[in-house]
């Protein structure tokens, strides 16, 4: 009978105090003072990486700050050339000649004259034209192996300088920076301006070489134009106004002249393109020693460069060093 009464009394309690009686017994309590509250800062948790483009060391090394200009292009020069020195072509004798004048004259007409003459002439001067160009071919192939020597040169030149920017920079040279990174700046300026100094600086070899060639060729032009003289004195005797018998009568006394000037002229030529190409060769020998000198001058400032931008990108390694940047003095690019 008691417990009926019990669970009577139960049924009839309201359900609120059920659930007062089931509070959470944390509630109203105050957070313990020996828990650290959770700090609150601007600062960013650990050391976050910038943002934003980088560049790696060995990225800014010098490429090649000396450089030939265009006017060195080789593409227009002949594509097969002779590597030998031509002989100069036998030219018919005088009895050759007077042989084949007499021949000519025996012809019943003056205009079959004038044009067996004129075909003479013409063989005659094709002789000597193609003996002209085996000289041209030669002296293309000079050409060709001293400018193609030249650019060796420099590219040796242009290897040198970079690999010694690696070697001074290895131990940096997988250091990648952000582009707005001090110490990277001003060693892309100081490398920009050495460049420039190199390229200026060696500029006047170019201008040498260039005036050398540019000698030569007109050199060689003269020559070609003594040995064209007595053709186109004899061409005369072709010209509008002549009748057909002073025609014969002017070739017969040319011919034999033209002839032997000719055979002295190609003797001649062939003298003078032999001096102009031992000159060709031995005046772009000194081109390589004009790069050389040249690039020397600047040797001082290449090693305050590497120096410095060594000092500089150590300091990036220390977190409590300033950036290094002020190394490189604005007055002073590494110079």
């Amino acid at each position: 009978m008691k417990n009926e009464a019990i669970s009577l009394l139960l049924i009839l309690l309201p359900i609120g105090s059920v659930v007062v009686q089931g509070k959470d017994i944390f509630d109203g309590m105050k957070v313990s003072k020996t828990e650290a509250p959770e700090e609150e800062t601007d600062e960013p948790k650990g050391l976050e990486e910038e943002e934003g483009p980088k560049t790696c060391v060995h990225d800014v090394y010098p490429v090649e700050p000396i450089k030939l200009d265009g006017s060195f292009d080789l593409k227009h020069q002949v594509q097969k050339a002779m590597g030998d020195i031509p002989a100069v072509p036998p030219m018919p004798s005088l009895t050759d000649i007077s042989r084949q004048l007499a021949n000519v004259f025996q012809l019943p007409r003056f205009s079959e004259m004038g044009a067996e003459l004129k075909s003479m002439v013409q063989q005659y001067r094709a002789v000597v034209e193609v003996y002209v160009k085996q000289w041209m071919a030669v002296l293309n192939k000079r050409r060709t192996e001293a400018v193609t020597k030249m650019k060796a040169q420099v590219q040796e030149q242009n290897d040198k300088i970079r690999q010694f920017f690696s070697n001074q920079l290895d131990e940096y040279k997988d250091m990648c920076l952000p582009d707005s990174n001090k110490c990277l700046q001003s060693i892309q300026k100081n490398l920009e301006s050495y460049n420039l100094r190199v390229h200026n600086n060696v500029a006047a070899c170019n201008r040498f070489a260039r005036r050398q060639l540019d000698q030569h060729a007109e050199w060689v032009e003269n020559e070609r134009k003594l040995l064209e003289r007595p053709f186109l004195k004899i061409e005369g005797c072709f010209e509008k106004g002549h009748i057909h018998s002073s025609v014969a009568s002017c070739v017969g006394n040319m011919i034999s002249n033209v002839v032997k000037s000719a055979t002295d002229g190609m003797k001649r030529f062939s003298d003078s393109m032999g001096k102009v190409s031992d000159s060709l060769t031995d005046r772009m020998g000194k081109f390589q020693e004009c790069v050389v000198n040249r690039k020397k001058l600047l040797d001082n400032g290449q090693n305050r460069i590497a120096d410095k931008a060594q000092e500089c990108l150590g300091k990036q390694t220390q977190p409590d060093e300033d950036d290094g940047a002020a190394l490189f003095d604005d007055a002073d690019d590494g110079f």
